[in-house]
């Protein structure tokens, strides 16, 4: 698991680089394919699963790469099912700490166990690793939050 996140990185560092983008998908079954990881790491690793979507997410950005990913079949459906899994998961999460607290004899809200949202300066863009700057925009680390950036910038309603 550990090269194929290293490779998603590796992948989403080049998409990031506007000369580089277009070459990741190259492959024929490119956009498939990483629709797939997503499906086979979205329970077993946040991390290669929150890079896919990242990677995708890069990708849209550019309007003719945009229209390549919009044409793969169903693509829709399954951002759209991926995304209902996740929130469903974060609600069984979140039941499961309020029930494991209330019979250790805390009360928890569930307000209180959602981590509070930072103040995001918005930028145009993610610029790839080497571009320093205080700007910046940072990489997605929450796995609904990938989920909702890539759709939209795909336009497609969640």
């Amino acid at each position: 698991m550990a090269v194929i996140k290293y490779v998603v990185a590796g992948l989403v560092n080049l998409a990031k680089y506007a000369p580089t983008a277009p070459s990741v998908l190259e492959c024929p079954d490119a956009v498939s394919s990483i629709l797939d990881l997503m499906m086979i790491y979205r329970e077993t690793n946040p991390v290669i699963f929150t890079k896919a979507a990242m990677l995708l997410t890069v990708l849209a950005q550019e309007e003719s790469l945009q229209k390549i990913l919009l044409g793969t079949s169903k693509i829709n459906d399954k951002l759209r099912s991926l995304l209902n899994l996740q929130e469903r998961k974060l609600k069984l999460k979140t039941r499961q700490m309020i029930a494991k607290s209330k019979s250790q004899g805390m009360s928890m809200t569930p307000s209180q166990l959602m981590t509070p949202l930072k103040k995001k300066r918005l930028v145009q863009s993610f610029q790839p690793d080497w571009v320093l700057g205080r700007f910046k925009r940072q990489d997605l680390e929450d796995p609904i939050e990938a989920l909702k950036c890539l759709m939209g910038a795909l336009n497609i309603k969640f």
